[in-house]
């Protein structure tokens, strides 16, 4: 049950989720910003510097985000500062604080972390962020600031201003009593989510903040989802129902890994709800209104609406 539920922004969380999408940089089809955005990281980010944002992409999500939670400066500039200047037994304490279930790294080696996540961030700020840091941060604030107000209509009900906010995840995670909601503009369409012990933290993903792909490639994904025999399969076999991993692997007869693909397809097209529970079983439903909607999309892209 959700006792608390705030929405918050501050520019260090962006910071955050931009290296993360940097870290895609060879993989411009899994997000939706424009083309120009990728080809920047690639050209401009040595493969030195495109290494240290895989470093962090692949970091165990608990640390950096624990971290970006409970830095006492806002601002870009100062978390990187304050990550540099941590202890190994003070970022120990701040992490397993907010996830004591996660596996448990020594000191030293938390202090290796923090030292690889403060060069990495600092590297991305002045390669990247510094530039657009003043537009996204006001951009997020005010983003922030509108889902602020929605919260007394979900007041019964807040995990319902998930949903609305990710168009991606159906909150079930009854044991989670601390909700943290955190725009993000680099990551769209995907939010991002973890649990650690009672509090859930999602980003939820904010777009037209920064240059998207147009909207022929969102249809186009969307088609090229549906075009597929195994996916619409997948589509079937959920239904109206709530689908396990499992199930979906075990009716379809595929491999594991071939279904996780086509599920991150079929999301990515807009497709599928994510059910997000207690357990660590991955759930997933059909979006209807991403189906009921494609003929006025493409129509809309066939008449340069």
């Amino acid at each position: 049950m959700i006792l608390q539920f705030g929405i918050e922004f501050k520019e260090a969380y962006e910071l955050l989720v931009s290296a993360w999408a940097g870290a895609f940089a060879k993989q411009p089809g899994m997000l939706g910003l424009s083309r120009d955005w990728f080809n920047w990281c690639t050209t401009k980010l040595s493969a030195q510097n495109l290494t240290l944002l895989e470093e962090i992409r692949r970091m165990e999500q608990a640390i950096p985000v624990a971290l970006a939670l409970n830095s006492p400066n806002p601002t870009a500039v100062g978390f990187i500062k304050w990550v540099n200047s941590l202890s190994g037994s003070d970022a120990y304490e701040i992490i397993y604080s907010f996830d004591p279930n996660a596996q448990r790294k020594t000191p030293q080696v938390l202090r290796k972390l923090c030292q690889t996540l403060g060069r990495g961030l600092g590297m991305w700020y002045d390669q990247y962020f510094h530039r657009i840091a003043p537009k996204i941060t006001a951009a997020l604030e005010t983003s922030a600031a509108q889902a602020h107000a929605l919260l007394e209509s979900f007041d019964e009900r807040p995990q319902d201003l998930i949903k609305e906010l990710t168009q991606s995840l159906v909150w079930e995670a009854l044991a989670v009593t601390d909700i943290t909601m955190i725009p993000q503009a680099h990551l769209s369409p995907w939010p991002v989510y973890l649990i650690g012990g009672d509090h859930g933290v999602v980003f939820y993903p904010v777009a037209g903040i920064l240059p998207q792909e147009d909207k022929s490639a969102e249809v186009e994904r969307l088609l090229k989802a549906l075009a597929d025999p195994s996916r619409m399969n997948l589509l079937r076999l959920i239904g109206s129902d709530v689908a396990r991993f499992t199930d979906l692997v075990e009716k379809s007869g595929l491999a594991k890994s071939t279904v996780h693909h086509h599920l991150v397809a079929l999301r990515h097209a807009g497709l599928l709800w994510l059910h997000v529970g207690d357990d660590t079983a991955a759930r997933f439903s059909v979006r209807w209104e991403a189906v009921r909607s494609l003929s006025s999309q493409l129509e809309g892209v066939l008449l340069g609406k």
